[in-house]
């Protein structure tokens, strides 16, 4: 477990808890990577048959925090399009 994405297995179903209520949810580079890496122990685990990814709080997640950008930003569309 990690402090931002906390991971349990039970009867075969591995549950990743996104836990930063305080922020929607916002993924950050750690918590990608921390997903990334339960996913992949999971692929090499015979007793995980189901992945549920949640998130803490009234928010499953706001996606990418503000400030990071780990892919470069869409162009604006032309107004009516």
């Amino acid at each position: 477990m990690t402090d931002n994405v906390q991971i349990e297995n039970s009867n075969g179903i591995l549950t990743l808890t996104l836990a930063r209520p305080e922020k929607k949810n916002a993924l950050t580079n750690e918590m990608y990577g921390n997903l990334a890496d339960a996913i992949e122990a999971a692929d090499n685990e015979a007793t995980v048959r189901v992945i549920l990814i949640r998130g803490q709080g009234d928010s499953f997640t706001a996606m990418t925090s503000p400030n990071l950008r780990p892919w470069p930003q869409a162009p604006h569309r032309a107004s009516g399009m």
